[in-house]
């Protein structure tokens, strides 16, 4: 079974650049943070899925916008917003705080090592 470790050494700081990108995107595009990651889902259409048309990884299932809808529902993602978006007419900030987890990548050994 294909594994990787979660905190290796640069993961944290790779997560959140590409965090950070992806909250710049939404930024420029004037859209919300959570819709831009949204219309990046792989869609239930496109399994089993392989990232770059590669042959090494694939994706057999998910159900990504299920995972988001329950996680914003839990989180109470509107009303926070609201807040937050009534906080910036009076000129006060605050975040609302929502990230991914971010997945593992795939390890696979050279043939013959153990």
């Amino acid at each position: 079974m294909p594994v990787d470790a979660y905190r290796g050494y640069g993961r944290p700081e790779g997560a959140y650049i590409a965090e950070r990108a992806i909250d710049a995107v939404a930024r420029h595009l004037n859209l919300d943070q959570v819709e831009v990651r949204r219309r990046n889902f792989i869609q239930s259409a496109e399994f089993p899925y392989r990232p770059y048309n590669g042959p090494a990884v694939m994706y057999d299932s998910g159900n990504y916008e299920g995972c988001l809808a329950k996680a914003m529902e839990a989180f109470n993602y509107e009303a926070r917003s609201n807040e937050r978006d009534q906080l910036r007419a009076k000129d006060r900030y605050r975040a609302s705080g929502s990230r991914p987890i971010p997945i593992c990548a795939v390890w696979r050994p050279h043939a013959g090592s153990r």
